[in-house]
């Protein structure tokens, strides 16, 4: 009687586990492992050491938690959409054409004014004045000069209306010593830079060969346009997963990750520049920008692209820019 109590007993117990196990199971789903994609192709070449250090308070640092892939997709150009646009901008020539190693089928234009070109394996269309640009005294505020870019992008039929934004205003002026332009103020400019974002999106499009926007239009005092640049979308859809990405104290630890873009506007690659070529980077801005990192990318990642001040060995002092791959491991 002793054995078969002691037998029951087990097999209620045994029955017990297995029924709250199930319940347990049933209630509580399954965790699937996150899946980071593969990291953007960034190639650091620059051959010495960086030293670097965030200058950047904690407490000013703008949590963002998660965020997704971008799929695109880009227009394809057609010789109807490329001479309107031509015709619009001003240009009567017929088009010349020619096949371009790294771009494919390429289409320009050029008069004494200007040139534009369109690239058609990258979706890519630029437009360059090469007028001298007019002193004037007229000042247009934030809202018009957004009216007058947006205007003309529609108008010339570069884009659709209502779907692209744009992001704060930027002022440039000219640098002699350069010969080219930089960032100023609206005290002292000679151009409006507008950067131009796919509707859905609250973050610029850069690419690894340039730290500014791919999308931009600029502008005269007057209110002429000077130059664009465009890299034309069909669409632009967040992906369907959030990927958690690097944290504050994430960044500070793999700071000597970051892939060095950009150095003053150096021209020479990066990779013949001697080793001890820079001292130290002071970075004191981090922003996030989703990554364009070959022509025909169709899939976008989100990067830090984080910036600061670079002592270099001759003591010059020069902006640098670095990327760094903005999802998290963890």
């Amino acid at each position: 009687m002793k054995k078969l109590f002691i037998a029951v007993f087990v097999i209620v117990f045994v029955l017990s586990i297995a029924w709250l196990s199930r319940i347990y199971l049933k209630e509580s789903p399954k965790k699937n492992p996150v899946v980071i994609p593969v990291e953007p192709k960034l190639v650091q070449n620059y051959k010495g050491d960086i030293s670097s250090s965030l200058k950047i308070p904690v407490e000013q640092f703008k949590t963002v938690n998660k965020l997704p892939l971008l799929v695109v997709a880009k227009k394809v150009f057609t010789d109807t959409y490329l001479n309107r646009v031509a015709s619009f901008v001003g240009f009567s020539e017929p088009v010349k054409k020619l096949n371009d190693s790294q771009e494919g089928l390429t289409y320009f234009w050029k008069k004494d004014s200007g040139t534009l070109f369109a690239y058609t394996k990258s979706s890519k269309i630029r437009y360059g004045s090469s007028e001298s640009i007019k002193t004037s005294d007229k000042r247009f505020s934030d809202e018009n000069i957004k009216t007058i870019a947006g205007k003309f992008l529609v108008d010339s039929g570069l884009l659709t209306a209502n779907n692209f934004s744009f992001d704060s205003t930027q002022y440039l002026k000219e640098d002699p010593s350069k010969k080219y332009f930089v960032k100023s103020t609206d005290k002292d400019f000679s151009l409006y830079h507008l950067n131009i974002l796919p509707m859905s999106l609250d973050y610029e499009i850069i690419s690894v060969t340039a730290t500014e926007n791919t999308n931009y239009i600029e502008i005269t005092k007057d209110g002429g346009v000077h130059s664009f640049q465009l890299i034309v979308f069909d669409s632009v859809q967040k992906g369907p997963v959030e990927y958690p990405i690097k944290t504050y104290e994430e960044i500070n630890s793999s700071i000597g990750s970051a892939v060095l873009i950009d150095l003053g506007g150096e021209e020479t690659p990066f990779k013949y520049l001697p080793a001890d070529t820079i001292k130290n980077i002071d970075l004191d801005q981090i922003d996030i920008a989703y990554l364009l990192d070959s022509p025909t990318a169709t899939v976008l990642q989100p990067v830090y692209k984080i910036s600061g001040t670079a002592t270099l060995s001759g003591g010059d002092n020069v902006r640098a820019v670095l990327y760094l791959p903005a999802f998290s491991g963890h």
